[in-house]
């Protein structure tokens, strides 16, 4: 059963956790974005450039590094790529300070099953770069891009033991489905 048919499955179930959290939801602080966070961080879309594409895969490699060999696997590269033909790329850089220059980047796709979604699929930082509200801003960022097509949810995977699974609950997104080592993440835009 793929993902979509079974996400009909789990709207009952969602709409239950909801009402759980509901109470832990308004301890989360989400605010609209300052005229800081709006120029700190640029999403520059460069599609497929090849030297785009090269960073792109070459940071996603270092940081997925410390999850894959934690489970004995090497990072595919291949799939990787194919999956990359379908996604939409942003480099992220950073506006106050040019020395950086790029820090991450974002990647995008929509899921052919699934036409309302808009699917993250990389949020990679240098480490330099972590901690900083870089992320922050590319959910924000994700957000209101998926918002302006008309799409009415967010969709992500991570690793269980990935920090990161406490910002993406602070942004509203809640997990809908479990593998062996990794959450799928939905938020429903309202």
């Amino acid at each position: 059963m793929h993902f979509c048919e079974r996400s009909a499955n789990y709207n009952r179930a969602m709409n239950a956790l909801l009402e759980t959290r509901e109470s832990s939801a308004n301890s989360v602080v989400q605010r609209d974005l300052t005229p800081l966070d709006q120029t700190r961080f640029a999403f520059i879309s460069n599609a497929h450039d090849p030297a785009t594409l090269a960073y792109c895969l070459s940071l996603a490699m270092q940081n997925m590094a410390v999850y894959l060999q934690a489970r004995g696997r090497d990072f595919d590269v291949v799939r990787w790529r194919e999956t990359a033909l379908r996604a939409n790329f942003f480099l992220i850089r950073d506006a106050i300070d040019p020395a950086q220059s790029r820090i991450g980047f974002l990647s995008l796709r929509e899921e052919p099953d699934c036409p309302n979604t808009t699917h993250i699929g990389d949020i990679q930082l240098e480490p330099r770069a972590q901690n900083r509200g870089a992320g922050s801003a590319a959910l924000r960022f994700s957000e209101a891009r998926a918002r302006a097509e008309g799409k009415n949810e967010l969709t992500l995977n991570v690793f269980r033991d990935n920090p990161a699974i406490g910002l993406y609950e602070r942004f509203g997104f809640l997990t809908i489905d479990y593998g062996f080592d990794k959450y799928k993440m939905r938020k429903v835009l309202a």
